[in-house]
């Protein structure tokens, strides 16, 4: 397998994105994808676990409204507030580096119930999900939204992507979203990678039946519909009805609590990512 060496000196098995930092390689520069930000240069990370993190120097957006601090242990950046790397798990308050995560493997995502919502709690060890039919019926449409980016695109300080459209098919009971990391194994079926305001591991659709309970990915019968679950994602997701327009008001879902989506509502994640469910009637 070919590797790459990123700006920051690591090697990557990834030819687009750096496994350790995330910092953009092979093909940056394409047409309708943002370079990605200058590196940052990796701090050394602290003599010993325990020991107190040093407080890394900030940056500020000429918005002058958002602050990002590289994490001391993989260079990714952060919120100035943030407790922990959302990249790694650095702990800022304590200097206690992450436990390596053996190649292959995601740490399992377990996500709380709350009445009414519909049990997510995800073993996402292999890519091996328990594929509902194909064709589901349902699809997702995935799109730059510049309108989204007037109020949300200072998490990724950066500017807005040219527009862009794709379709992807909703063929398995638990569709993924989030961005990809091959040293962490993480490849969700709908892969935002260019939004890096969207968390690894950010939210997933879930097949759903009429009543509102977990659709059975061995049922021979098509989902009702699919529900939106955000997984604790750091910059939340957001549920917006057919025929209405997000706004400065709009509040995200609450982690874990299932939303079920209609035919053309709209799920809005990161800085400009917005995510059209739709059903073919097939």
């Amino acid at each position: 397998m070919s590797q790459t060496t990123c700006p920051n000196g690591h090697v990557s098995a990834d030819p687009d994105w750096c496994d350790t930092c995330g910092a953009r390689l092979g093909s940056a520069g394409s047409p309708g994808v943002p370079d990605a930000a200058a590196p940052v240069p990796m701090s050394s990370p602290p003599d010993s676990p325990g020991s107190p993190a040093a407080a890394p120097t900030g940056s500020t957006s000429s918005a002058g409204n958002f602050s990002s601090v590289p994490c001391p242990h993989c260079s990714a950046p952060n919120a100035s507030d943030a407790l922990f790397c959302e990249d790694c798990g650095y702990d800022f308050t304590t200097g206690q580096a992450p436990e390596p995560v053996p190649t292959g493997t995601v740490p399992v995502v377990n996500v709380s119930t709350v009445a009414g919502a519909v049990p997510t709690s995800v073993d996402p060890l292999t890519d091996a999900m328990p594929p509902a039919p194909a064709p589901t019926g349902w699809i997702v449409i995935v799109e730059i939204d510049p309108v989204w980016f007037e109020l949300k695109g200072t998490l990724a300080d950066q500017p807005c992507p040219a527009p862009s459209t794709s379709t992807i098919p909703l063929r398995h009971a638990i569709v993924r979203i989030g961005r990809s990391s091959q040293s962490r194994g993480i490849h969700p079926e709908i892969a935002m990678d260019s939004d890096t305001a969207v968390s690894r591991q950010h939210a997933q659709l879930v097949a759903v039946s009429a009543n509102g309970s977990q659709a059975d990915a061995d049922s021979a019968a098509l989902p009702d519909a699919f529900a939106a679950v955000d997984l604790g994602s750091t910059n939340g997701t957001f549920v917006v009805r057919s025929g209405t327009e997000p706004s400065e008001a709009i509040e995200p879902i609450d982690p874990g609590v299932a939303i079920t989506l209609a035919d053309g509502d709209r799920v809005y994640i990161g800085a400009w990512s917005r995510l059209t469910i739709r059903h073919t009637g097939a």
